[in-house]
């Protein structure tokens, strides 16, 4: 980890962010439970993450929050959304552009982001202030609806709220309102997409061109690793919502691949995680192994739609 500048005594990781934030860095550095120091960039690939486990130096405060650890060990915090990047809350937003879907799901993908999706009232007013749209309307990174609420692109769910999603917050015992979305609606088995039109509420729309905003975590994911027993193909994992993933060396497979284990609580109702490679490969197989299989009700895998093509002449 390289050493940071505008180094100072501070109790906290808050007041390392705003003293960070206040010197033109986006990266805040905390170690020894005191010592706050910043950076204004970092390489993520020369990196490597650890189980939170590791930085168990809490901050000197007396809070819960990890301040360093032994051997070393730092702890990061995210000032700044990269450049290019507006950020609300614990997420980064930028302008996609104005189109159809697959332009838009492309271009989020394309720089490790989904299309954005209203998750609050607030999220909603701020991001569409932010990013205007000639149209009035935006695109959304909905692509399933069932009666728990709308799936996104990264694999979580999230309910929605009223008006916005629904439009009525009564719910009557025998007279149950009309819903904005049906459930059951499928972007994978339509023409259309779910938009936020100009009223500011979730409709279905055939083949539309409206605006894009894509998002993303404040921290992503750190930079490509090279996929085991391969010496050409790089990868690695995104949106991940696991409590833990690490690759397991002792699995070695007869071919190349990516041993993973992956650990999440019981009771966890949806989690989910993206492996992204630096370039195109042919997909052998996938193998599952299950130390508690009885807990997991349902696998869904993945292929981004603007990535299933005819293959490319002289490849």
């Amino acid at each position: 980890m390289p050493e940071g500048d505008h180094s100072e005594s501070l109790t906290t990781a808050q007041e390392c962010l705003l003293h960070c934030k206040g010197n033109g860095r986006r990266l805040a550095l905390m170690t020894d439970g005191d010592r706050c120091s910043c950076l204004a960039n970092l390489n993520h690939s020369k990196l490597q993450e650890y189980a939170a486990g590791h930085c168990d130096q809490l901050c000197s405060d007396g809070s819960t929050f990890p301040c360093g650890g032994k051997d070393g060990m730092v702890s990061l915090y995210v000032a700044e959304c990269e450049e290019g990047w507006s950020r609300f809350g614990n997420r980064c937003y930028k302008d996609g552009g104005y189109g159809g879907i697959a332009d838009s799901t492309r271009e989020c993908y394309n720089s490790d982001s989904i299309i954005w999706f209203p998750r609050s009232l607030g999220d909603e007013t701020v991001v569409t202030s932010m990013f205007s749209s000639e149209s009035e309307e935006y695109h959304t990174g909905a692509v399933y609806k069932n009666r728990y609420g709308f799936y996104l692109d990264d694999g979580s769910l999230t309910i929605g709220y009223f008006p916005t999603h629904y439009p009525s917050n009564e719910y009557p015992r025998n007279n149950q309102p009309g819903q904005l979305v049906s459930d059951g609606w499928n972007l994978m088995s339509t023409s259309g997409n779910i938009i936020l039109n100009q009223d500011l509420q979730v409709k279905y729309k055939s083949n539309p061109e409206a605006q894009n905003i894509c998002e993303k975590p404040i921290v992503n994911a750190f930079g490509y690793q090279e996929l085991l027993r391969s010496g050409e193909v790089a990868y690695k994992l995104i949106g991940t919502s696991m409590e833990n993933v690490e690759e397991v060396e002792d699995e070695i497979i007869e071919y190349p691949g990516i041993p993973i284990k992956l650990m999440f609580a019981r009771g966890s109702y949806i989690k989910h995680f993206e492996v992204k490679l630096d370039q195109s490969i042919i997909l052998n197989a996938i193998k599952l192994t299950f130390k508690k299989p009885s807990y997991l009700r349902r696998i869904r895998i993945k292929v981004p739609r603007h990535y299933i093509s005819k293959p490319v002449k002289g490849n």
